[in-house]
């Protein structure tokens, strides 16, 4: 086996990094209602695997970032652990009590659900 030296390297991984389309851009952000679409499909649909890892692995970024800022912020008080399905149940019964919060970012819904599962703990 050939060992691609460092230039080649460097010159594939540039040629791929322009060719595969780029899906995240500053200023694009997902949609509340997608990550409900994401979050409550339905067992049978085929995709069902993926969009269950789409919608967890959300959760997963949005819910640290929320735990890693509950020492500045007032807004919710986080558990430290939370499981992944009970994080998903909170966020989708959320956001189908709260149609209005469909258009909004995902964060920003997420947000709100923690904020309303468990109310502030009074740090500043």
């Amino acid at each position: 086996m050939r060992v691609i030296g460092a230039r080649a390297a460097i010159a594939l991984f540039t040629f791929a990094w322009t060719i595969v389309p780029q899906t995240a851009h500053a200023g694009s952000h997902q949609q509340a209602d997608a990550l409900l679409m994401q979050c409550s499909a339905d067992t049978h649909d085929p995709a069902y695997r993926v969009k269950r890892a789409q919608c967890d692995g959300y959760l997963a970024g949005v819910y640290d970032l929320l735990f890693a800022r509950k020492s500045v912020t007032d807004e919710a008080c986080v558990p430290r652990r939370v499981t992944p399905d009970r994080l998903r149940g909170i966020v989708v019964d959320y956001l189908k009590h709260n149609p209005a919060d469909l258009g909004s970012t995902a964060a920003t819904a997420v947000r709100a659900a923690a904020a309303r599962a468990w109310p502030a703990c009074g740090l500043t």
